[in-house]
């Protein structure tokens, strides 16, 4: 399977369109830059450890970054396979449908399989 993001050039990648959304999440969402977010031309624009948020939009949409954003940026809480996992199991042990998928399928394992891969 092809991650869009990584097919993407970084001009797609830190479009306008693509900078508010993920400013916008990021006033619901703890984001913080994980290293400097430079233009392509050396200015730093985000130091190492800020929190991002929309108020840093109007400065990351007026230039061209050096790399794309999402390189330099981790999110609090991410959903991930582990998690996934987790609240798989969770329903399996809770929900009527997800356990007879379960019992089905000969395991709640095999349900799960898919979210490993």
């Amino acid at each position: 399977m092809t991650d869009i993001l990584l097919s993407a050039d970084a001009e797609d990648a830190d479009s306008p369109h693509y900078l508010r959304a993920l400013t916008d999440m990021a006033d619901r969402r703890t984001v913080v830059a994980d290293a400097a977010i430079y233009t392509d031309n050396g200015i730093k624009l985000v130091e190492k450890g800020a929190r991002i948020d929309s108020r840093l939009y109007d400065r990351l949409v007026q230039h061209k970054l050096r790399e794309p954003i999402e390189r330099h940026l981790s999110i609090e809480n991410p959903v991930d396979v582990p998690s996934l996992l987790a609240l798989g199991q969770m329903l399996i042990e809770q929900e009527t449908l997800p356990a007879m998928l379960a019992e089905a399928l000969g395991s709640g394992a095999r349900l799960l399989a898919p979210l490993r891969s």
